[in-house]
């Protein structure tokens, strides 16, 4: 009776702290757990929107596995993927240059992670103006003085993923760089001044105190950024427009492109789903193993 009564107390005088803990809790239910959940249930199924989905066990695993524009999207991102490491070093270097910079600090800041808070699709037009091969593309018109193009930067097919890696590199510049700024600031200046007075270079400096402590926020970046380049979207279909699946030979289809090709364009939702869950275990793979490389626990 007096546990009854001490609860009702609790829940009278705490009652709002609860309902406001209860609104994400519901959203992360019904919005994230429910729809993953109806995925992976579904990704044994095949479903089309109008009939009842219909159990097919493993069979849209194995379809997949036999399914080249599954693998051509898979390579393609994967190739993508390729400018990450180059991203992330000028993110680093703009980091260093900008934290040793004592004018103009916060307007090299600004400016850099401007491109960061611009829509995504904003940026993939404003790159298929600056890359297109009609003569108003800037690139292009550049070339020209240059006795050089016209090229069909999005387009060809050998020249639309090296267009792709180019905007990926631009697009997370800043968002890298605020981040790898917030690290750096987070060491201690002491740790440079006794090496300056053990008389340290600028390099060893580097190698010996700022990315050894960085480490922590390198595997953050590393890790957000695989995860973004495997969810390329949204650039990959602008620059291959609505007539083809990924442009020319589907040379720019990324694997979020097909699955929204197969879930939206073709109402192959269970086939959808099971491409999903493969993506999802990729990337959690991928995980792993920037994890075991980089060992933060290591060094802390």
């Amino acid at each position: 009776m007096v546990s009854r009564m001490h609860r009702r107390r609790v829940l009278r005088d705490h009652g709002y702290s609860y309902l406001f803990v209860a609104l994400p809790i519901v959203y992360f239910v019904v919005f994230l757990i429910g729809p993953l959940i109806a995925s992976l249930v579904l990704s044994f199924a095949r479903y089309d929107f109008l009939s009842t989905p219909e159990w097919v066990g493993l069979g849209n695993y194995v379809e997949l596995v036999h399914d080249e524009l599954f693998w051509t999207a898979l390579g393609n991102t994967v190739f993508l993927m390729m400018g990450l490491p180059i991203g992330i070093a000028l993110s680093l270097l703009l980091a260093v240059a900008i934290d040793n910079t004592d004018r103009f600090k916060q307007f090299f800041k600004a400016v850099y992670f401007l491109p960061g808070v611009c829509s995504a699709v904003a940026m993939s037009v404003m790159w298929t103006w600056l890359l297109s091969p009609q003569e108003y593309g800037l690139l292009n018109y550049l070339l020209h003085f240059a006795r050089l193009g016209p090229y069909n930067w999005i387009g060809d097919p050998r020249l639309v993923k090296p267009s792709l890696m180019t905007m990926g590199i631009w697009g997370g510049l800043g968002w890298n760089m605020i981040l790898f700024l917030a690290g750096l600031q987070a060491i201690p200046s002491d740790l440079y001044e006794a090496a300056e007075l053990d008389g340290a270079s600028a390099s060893q400096r580097f190698f010996g105190i700022t990315l050894p402590l960085l480490t922590p926020t390198l595997l953050f970046v590393v890790v957000t950024s695989v995860i973004g380049a495997f969810q390329t979207f949204e650039s990959a279909y602008i620059f291959s427009g609505s007539n083809a699946l990924g442009g020319v030979l589907h040379s720019a289809l990324t694997v979020v492109m097909y699955v929204y090709y197969q879930g939206i364009n073709q109402f192959n939702m269970g086939y959808a789903c099971a491409i999903a869950w493969i993506l999802f275990l990729i990337i959690m793979v991928m995980t792993v193993i920037n994890l075991k490389i980089l060992k933060p626990h290591d060094i802390y």
